[in-house]
């Protein structure tokens, strides 16, 4: 399947060309030795393929934005991030990592993860998933709406829920 969605009609690329069949926007490689995913603008997205452990994760996203680039991320097609901005910085080639707020309740296994983006002129270096505690069940807000996180899922034995409604 395709994991990216490039708005270009051509490939847009500086330094050594890494995907000449496709219609990607790529720049030089950073220190590590890998391409940087550049000249990103609105409504392009990029998909991943990631085996996680159960935990609760934090999220750190190295990029250059000369804006204050906007992006929300989806894991398994569900929004799991309200839309956040990366830090501006001076230039296009001027990197800051940017940490989100919130921390992620991911279950254990394969998943798809998704940033999508909201804004133009943004250069992504890369993105990482430190886990910082096991997880949890319990309610979760996102977009003003509460949802209730079992885990293990599926559940074993018995589940019990107790709730109380107010008005």
């Amino acid at each position: 399947g395709v994991a990216y969605h490039d708005t270009d009609a051509y490939s847009v690329w500086t330094g050594t060309q890494t995907r000449s069949d496709q219609l990607v926007d790529n720049l030089d490689k950073n220190a590590d030795g890998i391409p940087e995913i550049g000249k990103i603008v609105e409504g392009e997205w990029l998909e991943y393929t990631i085996m996680f452990e159960p935990g609760q994760y934090n999220i750190k996203i190295n990029a250059a934005s000369t804006l204050t680039g906007k992006y929300f991320l989806k894991l398994d097609n569900q929004i799991v991030t309200c839309l956040n901005a990366f830090s501006p910085t001076t230039n296009l080639s001027t990197y800051a990592v940017n940490n989100l707020t919130d921390r992620l309740n991911i279950s254990g296994g394969e998943h798809v993860l998704t940033i999508v983006f909201e804004s133009a002129n943004i250069n992504l270096d890369y993105f990482e998933f430190t886990k910082v505690g096991d997880y949890t069940s319990g309610i979760e807000t996102l977009n003003g709406v509460e949802k209730l996180k079992v885990y293990p899922n599926p559940t074993k034995n018995i589940l019990q829920v107790e709730t109380k409604f107010e008005k």
